[in-house]
């Protein structure tokens, strides 16, 4: 079933409007960077996988930057309840992946074991730290990452039971 517009033809704003609708209710996506404004601009900078049917969100994925110019988060891997189960999100995260500039690093931060399933899948390794205050390379790439997050200050370095996975 090919339903794919992906970023060969530029959805309407009603669609992108959409996406954001649906990512907002999403509890598990970081919310400060969901906006029109954010989710066009990655559009225009080809640094997202976008599939739309018809201007209905399918499934989304981008490429975030960082504090770091080294480095980028690939985040916010989101299908659409009505298209879960079709490999939506393998096609998102690899298409998302082939987007980044060959020498840039890439994490991701993830609570779903879909995600990091995927992630282990491909090779990628998952990086722990006893202290996330005090590790080096996610002050390196994730600060200020949560400071526009209102999450109580115990979780605003990591979020409660996310994990971070580096691509080799």
């Amino acid at each position: 079933m090919k339903i794919k517009e992906k970023n060969s033809s530029r959805p309407s704003k009603v669609a992108f409007e959409e996406l954001v609708g649906f990512l907002k209710d999403e509890e598990k996506i970081m919310q400060s960077r969901v906006n029109l404004k954010s989710l066009l601009g990655l559009y225009k900078n080809k640094k997202a996988y976008f599939c739309f049917s018809s201007d209905i969100p399918v499934a989304f994925a981008g490429l975030w930057s960082t504090k770091s110019k080294e480095w980028l988060e690939f985040g916010t891997l989101w299908v659409n309840p009505n298209f879960r189960g079709m490999g939506f999100s393998l096609e998102a995260f690899e298409e998302c992946i082939s987007l980044a500039p060959p020498k840039k690093n890439i994490f991701l931060i993830t609570r779903s074991k879909r995600v990091m399933d995927i992630a282990k899948s491909y090779g990628w390794f998952e990086w722990k730290s006893q202290d996330w205050t005090k590790d080096s390379l996610w002050q390196k790439i994730a600060e200020p990452w949560g400071k526009n997050e209102k999450l109580p200050k115990a979780t605003r370095m990591f979020p409660s039971g996310g994990r971070l996975f580096i691509k080799p």
